[in-house]
């Protein structure tokens, strides 16, 4: 009974081996998938900030000839500033999906 008792811990322990690759491996995906889909953010970020620092630019223009009031100039402002600060706050998501999973693949994590 011994040995069948060593058998089946051993087989146990198979299983529970294989469950912990299994999730482990799951973990990495899902860390490359956020890391991919932060870099998308960061890439819709980018162009996003770019067409509102186009469109503020005609905006100071207009403002200065009068063709908008000042309520419409500080919400171009405002809408320009917003995107900044969702750039800002999605390229630092998309560096800390890279630290984990440059973590993953046992590359030392620097700042």
């Amino acid at each position: 009974t011994n040995i069948q008792q060593a058998r089946i811990n051993r087989e146990l322990a198979e299983v529970t081996l294989e469950e912990t690759r299994n999730q482990l491996r799951q973990i990495i995906e899902t860390a490359h998938n956020d890391a991919s889909a932060a870099a998308k953010s960061y890439q819709a970020a980018l162009k996003q900030v770019a067409a509102l620092q186009e469109s503020n630019r005609v905006n100071d223009q207009r403002y200065e000839v009068g063709a908008i009031n000042f309520t419409e100039y500080q919400v171009s402002r405002n809408n320009l500033n917003q995107a900044e600060n969702d750039l800002v706050r999605s390229k630092f998501e998309y560096i800390f999906r890279l630290k984990i999973v440059e973590f993953y693949l046992g590359i030392p994590i620097t700042l």
